[in-house]
């Protein structure tokens, strides 16, 4: 298989697993251990945010396309504490949408390096690292700062 047409299959099954996280986001609200799953925090270092380069990926996001892919983080006024739990709330639906996206893929491209496609394999973690997981720690880090910034109120 040509690296074109790898690389456009990773794209497709990367974008298409943003999808299916959001299907699996919507199943797990209504579960009891959603709270404690959206309190959740991987990183609680911000040095090792600046380590993974968070920091760069939040200015790609503002600088790009991207900045209009969720409206509901457009902050267009000062927000009162009504808006900022409504805007950490959606945080935590893309953070859980992009992590079980994340799994999907993951275990998709575990499938792909059994059946010795390797070459694929690893640049559909490289997507799914840049598409999934990436913007699920930013949507970490930015509602681990919302939420300091409530609880400083």
């Amino acid at each position: 298989m040509s690296p074109l047409l790898i690389f456009l299959y990773s794209t497709s099954i990367t974008f298409s697993s943003m999808l299916l996280g959001i299907a699996i986001n919507g199943f797990l609200k209504k579960k009891a251990f959603y709270k404690n799953l959206s309190n959740f925090h991987f990183i609680k270092d911000d040095l090792f945010y600046k380590i993974l380069g968070i920091n760069m990926i939040r200015w790609l996001v503002s600088k790009t396309y991207w900045k209009y892919a969720n409206p509901h983080f457009i902050i267009k006024k000062r927000p009162g504490v009504a808006e900022l739990l409504a805007m950490r709330s959606e945080m935590t639906n893309a953070e859980i949408s992009h992590l079980a996206g994340f799994v999907i893929v993951g275990v998709v491209s575990v499938f792909l390096l059994i059946n010795q496609k390797l070459e694929f394999s690893i640049i559909l973690t490289i997507m799914n690292i840049l598409f999934n997981l990436y913007p699920a720690l930013l949507q970490q880090k930015n509602k681990s700062r919302i939420s300091q910034f409530l609880k400083s109120i």
